[in-house]
């Protein structure tokens, strides 16, 4: 009875998840975009506003073609390229610092460490070292190397440094992948290539032996480093323009992008992985892959909407997660700041990342917004691990993670297995006993007599006696192809049944 009642629970939850989509959230019509969330199946679905637009950096006159900008001890350096000048913002997003140097030609990207500002300038095609006012301390020209190769072009685009001051450099071209300098600008390496696929044709001219010309790979066009020294790319393919690369250049992410025409990415200090398109959406994921919110747009408008974008070249955040996005085409910094609906997912999120599972975190999430598929398969994992497999089931079930399912319903039937099983295997010797006894007392006294008359009477009619060879087919299925199709002991009439049967059951099935 509690599996039957378990079951039925199940399914309202699952009818009522369908009919209250439209209606888990209050539309916040304050903000000129709609946010969405994963729902079941992994599908889209409306929520609340997940990021409030509140405002712009504080800027004396507008920037210039900016191109780049990243945050360093919460102060946040912005690469002015059409001024050739690098500011620099407080936590506040006041301006207190602005420098320039006589050697800038047209720098493209920014990244700051250990106190030094690495900039990779497109013009002079060279990475450029400075201190943190200005001071040039290095410059990095084309690698000398042979293994770089006497055709591989150097135009540095954008660059990171990771652990131990080693640089990556997306340069413009380069197919072989990011280009790895040491800290002294040795060069290292290609990192993170993209690899290319083989269409049908290509698959059939090797089976024929012949030849044809290769893919190019293409180019990486923006990157960024996250704490953990994993290094994310944005490449213009048409299968995972975004990858997440390990130490050994592994791609180590399984997302699956809705967003085309990527032109950022940022990581946040909770490895949440936030990605910023041309048409202005913004996406955020877990650091498992798990899309949590989507949102943003073009401005299309003759008057300026806050929220909305024109020309979105960079994304960063801070450590309170808010999210900055550069607009060369307004020549401003945008703010997007969390909502109280938000800061409750990170904070779930940053506690599941830590190997805790808090129901209450993720149960207040749902409070906000029962359809939250991420927040009802934490809460399904919680109770997996504190085996209340039954609980577990039905959020997995509310989430549809097929993995999860599966995995708890197999720990239940261990369960029922564990405690049954004697019994089972009691049961079955049972029946198997009686059932040898029974065929002796037939042998002498027939007591099967009138079942035998019953099924004889039953075989008599042609169409019944067809069907059933279906059963002898399970234990002779060689003979009854025989008779099917030498001794024609099967009518299309049997056939259609069958079909049917097999359509109906197919539908119910599914």
């Amino acid at each position: 009875m509690k599996k039957i009642t378990l079951l039925l629970m199940i399914l309202s939850l699952m009818v009522i998840s369908l009919s209250v989509t439209s209606l888990a959230y209050a539309e916040d019509t304050s903000v000129p975009y709609k946010t969405y969330t994963t729902g079941p199946s992994n599908a889209l679905i409306l929520t609340q506003t997940a990021y409030q637009p509140s405002g712009y950096v504080m800027l004396d006159e507008p920037l210039s073609q900016p191109e780049d900008m990243v945050f360093y001890h919460n102060d946040l350096y912005v690469l002015n390229t059409g001024k050739q000048e690098i500011l620099i913002f407080n936590e506040q997003g006041l301006l207190i610092s602005t420098w320039t140097h006589e050697i800038l030609d047209t720098p493209t990207g920014i990244d700051v460490y250990e106190d030094q500002v690495y900039i990779a300038d497109k013009g002079l095609q060279a990475v450029l070292v400075f201190t943190l006012d200005g001071t040039l301390i290095a410059r990095y020209d084309r690698p000398t190397e042979p293994i770089f190769g006497k055709n591989s072009l150097y135009i540095p685009t954008k660059i990171e440094v990771g652990p131990r001051g080693n640089i990556y450099v997306v340069g413009e071209g380069s197919t072989s992948g990011v280009i790895q300098l040491s800290n002294q600008g040795e060069f290292l390496g290609f990192f993170a290539t993209n690899f290319t696929g083989q269409s049908w044709f290509q698959t059939l001219a090797d089976v024929l032996g012949v030849q044809y010309a290769l893919n190019t790979p293409s180019s990486a066009t923006n990157l960024k480093m996250d704490e953990e020294g994993s290094l994310y790319t944005i490449s213009p393919t048409d299968s995972k323009p975004l990858k997440r690369f390990n130490i050994a250049s592994e791609d180590t992410l399984d997302v699956a992008l809705n967003v085309s025409d990527l032109t950022a990415v940022s990581a946040s200090s909770i490895g949440n992985i936030v990605t910023l398109s041309s048409t202005g959406i913004i996406t955020e994921y877990d650091a498992l892959g798990r899309l949590i919110f989507s949102f943003g747009g073009i401005d299309t408008s003759s008057q300026e909407r806050l929220g909305l974008m024109v020309l979105p070249v960079d994304i960063e955040l801070d450590d309170n997660q808010t999210i900055y996005v550069l607009d060369k085409g307004l020549n401003q910094i945008q703010i997007f700041t969390p909502t109280a609906f938000t800061e409750a997912i990170h904070l779930g999120l940053a506690s599941f990342n830590n190997g805790i599972y808090d129901i209450a975190l993720w149960q207040n999430v749902l409070n906000l917004n029962e359809m939250f598929a991420i927040a009802n398969q934490a809460i399904g994992q919680a109770n997996y691990r504190e085996n209340n497999y039954e609980v577990a089931l039905t959020y997995f079930a509310l989430a549809q993670y097929k993995e999860g399912y599966s995995n708890t319903f197999w720990q239940i039937r261990y369960q029922f297995l564990q405690q049954y099983l004697g019994l089972i295997m009691m049961s079955v010797l049972g029946l198997y006993i009686t059932s040898k006894v029974l065929k002796r007392v037939d042998a002498t006294y027939g007591i099967y007599q009138p079942v035998r008359k019953v099924r004889q009477s039953i075989l008599s009619v042609s169409i019944l006696k067809q069907l059933s060879m279906l059963f002898i087919m399970m234990k002779r299925p060689l003979d009854v192809f025989y008779d099917i199709k030498h001794r024609h002991r099967s009518s299309y009439t049997a056939a259609t049944i069958i079909y049917i049967i097999f359509i109906m059951m197919t539908i119910i099935a599914t």
